[in-house]
């Protein structure tokens, strides 16, 4: 039962962020397997792209279980570049206030959750780019527990370089 409400969840986000954005470059979401986010699981997006005279807002997204049990996430963020040039990000993303109040929207058994990662950039080179993500959670456990879901979005800025 909670794997079709996981489903509705995903279909309901992804049709709703896709029909009413039209500054939507890029948005996916990848699923972290059942038995949890282990360090060796890295969703990845693949993103072509085109113009390096586009200028983008990108943001890292996420859906957990509001029984998450811890107040942050730790992410490395890895971008491999056309050229094979790869940089790697350290990202600490609280999910929930100093309360313990979700700080995304929540619907049921889940949450969402968007942080903007970085805002106005262009990308130096054409062609596809590789986006991972990392977990980097010291847990007891080998898999972190209550992340259903990693997203990547990319927006296109209003503001164009000439």
């Amino acid at each position: 039962m909670k794997s079709i409400l996981h489903a509705i969840a995903i279909l309901t986000l992804v049709v709703s962020t896709w029909s009413c954005d039209p500054n939507r470059y890029f948005s996916e979401y990848q699923s972290i397997p059942e038995a949890g986010w282990s360090n060796s699981f890295q969703p990845e997006f693949h993103v072509e792209i085109e113009d390096t005279g586009q200028i983008f807002n990108m943001q890292v997204m996420f859906r957990h279980a509001p029984e998450y049990p811890f107040q942050n996430l730790h992410v490395l963020l890895h971008t491999d570049f056309p050229s094979k040039k790869s940089i790697t990000d350290t990202l600490t993303l609280f999910l929930f206030d100093a309360t313990g109040k979700p700080l995304g929207s929540c619907m049921g058994d889940f949450c969402d959750v968007e942080f903007l990662y970085r805002k106005n950039i262009k990308f130096p080179e054409k062609g596809k780019y590789r986006f991972r993500m990392e977990q980097r959670m010291r847990t007891p456990k080998a898999a972190l527990p209550l992340i259903f879901d990693a997203g990547l979005r990319l927006e296109k800025s209003n503001l164009h370089e000439k």
